[in-house]
């Protein structure tokens, strides 16, 4: 994540907006030296919204430590297996 004063971002809003879009570069803007917002794409405040959301699933949090388990027990399938299934 870069770091760019409030200053810096009015005067590059735009460019900074097409960053974060484009390459899903994360601006930390600052004020006199304190962190006071995060800029980036909409596409990347999503994925961290559905992560909070999934982590704060009771079940969600269940699932992913059992599949965690399973994984190491060598329970799991190679990604190249599925690759033969799907492609016949």
């Amino acid at each position: 994540m870069k770091s760019i004063t409030t200053t810096e971002a009015k005067k590059r809003l735009l460019e900074l907006i097409r960053d974060s879009d484009e390459s899903f570069e994360r601006y930390l803007i600052t004020r006199n030296g304190e962190p006071k917002a995060v800029l980036m794409s909409v596409d990347d405040y999503e994925g961290w919204i559905e992560t909070l959301e999934l982590m704060n699933s009771k079940d969600a949090v269940a699932e992913i430590k059992k599949a965690r388990r399973e994984l190491d027990a060598g329970k799991g399938i190679p990604f190249e297996k599925i690759l033969e299934k799907l492609h016949g």
